[in-house]
């Protein structure tokens, strides 16, 4: 199960390093995805992604294309994220659902402070104190952007979506 949902989160990088016109052999690009996910293990914040986004720009892709579809990657596993958290509040309902929802809030608050984004921050759309500290740490306006500009193409979004949510709930099965 755990295999396979990578294998899927793998062929949801292909699929955006093709729609963003990254000419290379589909065997690099899953190649990268794999690269960067055994960097991964062994350095935290993110590392993995910059190997992934070097790898692909070693097979010949130009750094902003290699940079937006692994960016995209990570956007649509946010997005299969919220997905699930909103199935499972609304399955749940008010009663199940409030006490994962809170300690959602209390995990995510916990990883924000204790990682303090680096250079200048961006100055937020609202002034809340904790939530100011979340949009920046997550590059709240990044995240909207990008999801503005796969939602442009939106067959092409949904079957990412699609598969997204596959990979994360296999993961789930499989590690359940």
């Amino acid at each position: 199960g755990v295999f396979s949902a990578l294998l899927l989160r793998a062929l949801r990088l292909r699929l955006l390093a093709y729609h963003f016109g990254i000419p290379a052999a589909a065997r690099g690009q899953l190649a990268s995805f794999f690269f960067g996910r055994g960097v991964n293990l062994f350095f935290p914040f993110g590392a993995g992604e910059l190997a992934t986004t070097e790898a692909l720009v070693e097979g010949g892709a130009p750094a902003p294309a290699a940079a937006s579809a692994v960016f995209h990657n990570r956007v649509f596993e946010v997005l299969a994220i919220n997905t699930f958290l909103l199935a499972g509040f609304v399955y749940l309902g008010w009663e199940g659902g409030a006490g994962a929802l809170f300690w959602s809030i209390v995990l995510v608050a916990a990883v924000v402070s204790l990682t303090r984004p680096l250079g200048a921050p961006e100055p937020p759309a609202f002034g809340l104190g904790p939530l100011r500290n979340v949009w920046t740490a997550f590059n709240g306006r990044g995240l909207l952007e990008a999801t503005r500009a796969v939602l442009s193409t939106p067959r092409f979004a949904f079957g990412v979506w699609l598969l997204s949510c596959a990979a994360l709930g296999l993961e789930i099965v499989g590690c359940w």
